[in-house]
């Protein structure tokens, strides 16, 4: 028998861990491609589905004042600041008219006796307050020349707010059906509240909207105007709707699928879709009731795939 020399030995050493390697790596490659995903499935039902329109918006103030001065002239005795509560009738300061101030600084070169006839003369007129509620601007303080009709602060009554939502014109007759409007604030820790509707106005925007107004009761003064809210409320129920688990849709570019399953393997459904509220689906179209579809794992499945189910 011949012997190999050392070199040639090494190559066939070579060659059979190589090919024992490869066989290896195929047995693998056929054991995972063996290997069958587990997926959950759940019927296709038919029941009601209601859907919810939602709208943004804002507090507003329901009443509001500018206190203005009715003469030109100098503004004294006044101590308005931002925050200040006010009532209406108050006096908050004087208005001195211009021609009085004149004779006031003439008045140490005025005899005593004409003194009294000064006093006659241009009338300071008393600031008073408008109407009850809290200072939110202040444009003039005292010392300020003041012009007629100029704008010295800012009132508004907070005790009662409005509510102003846009509604676009296509949904207001489901919110005239509605008996309230759900209220949650977006950036405020508050339970939702649920105002009736007290109006809406009566022009329609460029874009096709108005204006929704509800009544805030604010007697506790714990919102303020600018607040902003989300503004919700029921569409007519869907009854007797194909519906699936929303777990169970798949979007691409747009379109949506289910994977139905039956005999071991997926299907890949498209489907049209409608009303999408919590963890169901309305379908359209795409599939038929009673038909199981896979509730997990769906982004991970292909057309045709073999699976087992649970």
């Amino acid at each position: 028998m011949a012997i190999l020399p050392k070199i040639d030995r090494i190559m066939v050493l070579f060659v059979l861990l190589a090919f024992a390697a490869c066989k290896q790596q195929t047995q693998t490659v056929a054991a995972k491609t063996d290997v069958k995903i587990t997926v959950k499935t759940a019927p296709v039902f038919r029941g009601e589905i209601t859907d919810t329109i939602f709208i943004f918006g804002e507090l507003a103030l329901r009443q509001e004042a500018w206190l203005s001065s009715q003469f030109d002239g100098r503004l004294t005795e006044f101590s308005m600041l931002r925050g200040d509560n006010v009532k209406k009738g108050d006096r908050v300061g004087v208005i001195i008219p211009a021609g009085r101030e004149a004779l006031l600084q003439t008045a140490d070169s005025i005899s005593d006796e004409y003194k009294p006839l000064l006093a006659q003369q241009e009338n300071s007129i008393s600031l008073i307050c408008p109407i009850s509620g809290m200072v939110l601007q202040v444009i003039q303080h005292t010392g300020d020349v003041v012009s007629k009709g100029g704008h010295i602060a800012q009132i508004g009554d907070l005790s009662t707010l409005d509510v102003q939502g846009e509604l676009p014109v296509q949904f207001l007759e489901m919110a005239r059906k509605a008996k309230e409007l759900k209220v949650e604030f977006t950036n405020f820790s508050n339970s939702p509240l649920f105002l009736p509707i007290e109006t809406f106005t009566g022009e329609v925007s460029a874009n096709q909207s108005l204006i929704v107004r509800l009544k805030l009761d604010n007697s506790s003064f714990t919102y303020r105007p600018g607040m902003r809210v989300r503004i919700s409320f029921p569409a007519p129920a869907h009854a007797d709707a194909i519906l699936a688990p929303r777990q169970a849709l798949v979007e691409e570019e747009g379109e949506y699928f289910l994977f139905t399953v039956a005999n071991g393997k997926v299907q890949k459904q498209k489907v049209d879709v409608g009303i999408m509220k919590d963890d169901i689906v309305e379908i359209i179209s795409g599939v038929e009731e009673s038909q199981q579809v896979a509730v997990e794992k769906a982004y991970s499945l292909k057309d045709n795939m073999e699976v087992i189910t649970r």
